[in-house]
């Protein structure tokens, strides 16, 4: 038995009794999450605002709803808007082996739910059940990212595949085929990262994902062994041999991934490798009282191949996300990294443009690649002389250091009050945290549409 059917049996063989509450309790503060963070992508012009208008453009069946849009359309059209929305200001959550699996898979769960009129319980279901999928084929296929490839939106795609398999019921034989379809739908570039086609490329995993369950329930085929198969998902993605079917299995399911690893919630709205620098800043910042007028310089090492990585002189704040010195210099300047941090204006200020020149990349060779073992040292060189240094070893929201639950809260109300009224947060918030006890998700839908839909979804 090849991966590709072992991944299909564990889709169609799990089922919410085996799954420790635990875990349930996490995925249900994971929908609040992405949620939060889809409301407030809503109103960025640039990116939420567009994809709205575009999707109401294009029309399609009013059976799910889009986040914020006032109006419902098909379910894969929902997925990909919602997948958008959910990744439009990188806030959404990531996870140890790289990429933001929930944006995806919480957008097809929410469209299949909606349209087939299913309970909360099974969309908690089938996003733990996608999550794995996910963390399976990203582990199992190492370097992804390094060849140009969006790991989140390659994987994404299998994950969002295996949701929607679970919440349509679809047979193991179903199953198969669903991920041999979903295979050939599967991109999405590194290159992109810092404009608006990076959360594109993660709505059209979700919508893919739907796409194929759809299919395959309808009776399309496709090659039986996609995955393990020559010249098939690993073959193409990574190359011949590089990947390593048999470590994707190996103990499946056991832990989940929600579990252990399981997926740290952002407490920064930017990306996810800059979070020891922010703190390292912040503490020092704040430990010895010092502000931006005080500082000579900043010097930040971190690994080469992070540094190939970083914009060194963003322009917009889209690309200030993907900033380690811009990150860190309006951490320096501000004493906090928000929302706001991220805004063309700030970008372009002259003050920013200053501080720019006062943060140094240091490669430092010694530093490994990997985010699990990789150190980013901060030091502070102040116009007195005075030196301080702070290095972070795990940082706020990561998964072994995870926000609290009052503070996952805090940050839905916040993403979530941009759009509703006060009442409407606070009511939302807590049907989320009791997501997987909703038998109709029509309440909450309505809330999040913010209008009446119409019967032509427009």
């Amino acid at each position: 038995m090849g991966a590709t059917e072992q991944l299909a049996r564990f889709v169609v063989d799990t089922k919410l009794q085996d799954i420790p509450q635990e875990a349930v309790e996490r995925a249900n503060i994971t929908f609040l999450d992405i949620i939060g963070v889809a409301l407030a992508g809503t109103v960025v012009e640039e990116t939420g605002q567009m994809a709205i208008r575009f999707t109401r453009d294009i029309g399609g069946t009013a059976e799910a709803t889009v986040i914020g849009g006032g109006f419902r359309t098909s379910a894969p059209n929902a997925a990909l808007v919602n997948g958008l929305l959910a990744h439009a200001l990188d806030f959404d959550d990531w996870e140890l082996t790289g990429g933001h699996p929930s944006s995806m898979l919480v957008a097809a769960c929410l469209a299949l739910g909606e349209k087939h009129g299913l309970a909360g319980s099974a969309l908690i279901e089938a996003y733990i059940i996608g999550l794995e999928v996910y963390d399976r084929l990203s582990t199992g296929c190492p370097g992804a990212q390094n060849r140009g490839w969006h790991g989140a939106a390659v994987f994404g795609t299998m994950g969002a595949t295996a949701a929607g398999a679970k919440l349509l019921g679809l047979t193991v034989p179903e199953t198969i085929m669903a991920f041999g379809i979903a295979a050939s739908s599967a991109s999405g570039l590194a290159r992109q990262h810092g404009n608006m086609t990076k959360p594109v490329q993660i709505g059209k995993a979700a919508r893919n994902g739907v796409e194929a369950a759809l299919l395959a329930k309808y009776g399309f085929t496709s090659d039986d062994a996609i995955i393990e198969n020559p010249k098939g998902f690993c073959d193409a993605y990574l190359g011949e041999g590089i990947c390593d079917c048999a470590k994707m299995i190996q103990n499946l399911g056991n832990p989940l991934h929600i579990l252990s690893p399981g997926v740290g919630i952002k407490f920064y709205p930017c990306r996810y490798p800059e979070f020891r620098m922010i703190d390292a800043v912040l503490a020092l910042r704040k430990e010895h009282g010092f502000t931006y007028d005080d500082v000579e310089r900043v010097e930040i090492q971190a690994s080469p191949h992070k540094l190939k990585t970083t914009i060194l002189e963003p322009e917009t704040g889209l690309q200030g996300k993907f900033s380690t010195k811009y990150i860190c210099a309006r951490a320096l300047l501000d004493g906090e990294i928000t929302l706001s941090t991220f805004s063309d204006e700030k970008v372009r200020e002259e003050k920013t443009k200053e501080a720019l020149q006062k943060i140094f990349l240091i490669p430092d060779p010694t530093i490994p690649e990997k985010w699990l073992k990789a150190r980013s040292p901060v030091t502070v060189r102040l116009k007195n002389k005075q030196v301080f240094s702070r290095e972070v070893d795990i940082p706020k929201g990561d998964p072994r250091n995870p926000l609290p639950l009052d503070e996952v809260i805090a940050k839905y109300c916040s993403n979530a009050s941009l759009v509703l009224a006060e009442q409407e947060v606070a009511y939302s918030s807590n049907l989320l945290q009791q997501f997987d006890q909703l038998e109709d998700l029509q309440e909450l839908l309505s809330i999040l549409r913010l209008r009446p839909d119409n019967a032509e979804g427009s």
